[in-house]
């Protein structure tokens, strides 16, 4: 398996360009982050792809800490993104990708309103700052940008589901807690800071 360890970086480093230069290095076109660690190991890169590990799996650690830990999903993204310009969300299970397109519009409803459709959110966020009105719908409709949120820590026994159901009423919108917290699966551990739409 070719996997790169959680970027610990210099100061001056930030962890996309360190990620980023490992992978093309190695000649690498994608950064695969499975959120699981049984998931990881039994996982079968593809030539072109590496796989994000971390040493908490490997020893009694706490390595790289909650908040970095929490971030990993939108790391590898942005990391894929950089080296071949396209945003993916990869779902290593069947091995093939789903093109995430950021919308700019009014309201999700209002498709005539659309500014328009970024493979990397960071433009949609330009572009909705620009436009006064407007924000970022990710292709579920679900909003990213901007969004006013509270904070759930994660305790024993806590599913996303749960997490939805007492939050925002139905437990079937966990997706929106997913989204806004760059999350590649429903795997969630205690101590874990979650994001919860308001």
């Amino acid at each position: 398996m070719t996997s790169v360890p959680s970027p610990l970086s210099a100061p001056a480093t930030p962890p996309v360009k360190l990620c980023t230069d490992i992978c093309q290095r190695n000649g690498k076109k994608k950064l695969i982050w499975l959120a699981d660690k049984t998931k990881t190991l039994n996982y079968t890169p593809q030539s072109d792809e590496m796989v994000l590990t971390v040493h908490r799996w490997f020893a009694n650690k706490s390595c790289p800490g909650d908040w970095l830990y929490s971030r990993l999903g939108d790391l590898a993204s942005k990391v894929t993104a950089a080296l071949d310009g396209t945003s993916t969300t990869t779902t290593p299970s069947t091995g093939t990708e789903t093109k995430v397109l950021y919308r700019v519009r009014k309201t999700w409803a209002d498709a005539k309103s659309q500014k328009g459709a970024y493979k990397i959110l960071a433009n949609a966020q330009k572009c909705a700052d620009a436009n006064p009105g407007y924000s970022v719908f990710d292709s579920n409709g679900t909003l990213v940008y901007p969004v006013s949120y509270r904070v759930h820590t994660v305790v024993h026994g806590d599913t996303l589901w749960k997490i939805a159901a007492q939050y925002l009423g139905d437990g079937s919108r966990y997706k929106e807690i997913v989204s806004l917290n760059g999350l590649t699966s429903n795997v969630i551990y205690s101590g874990m800071k979650l994001k919860i739409p308001n």
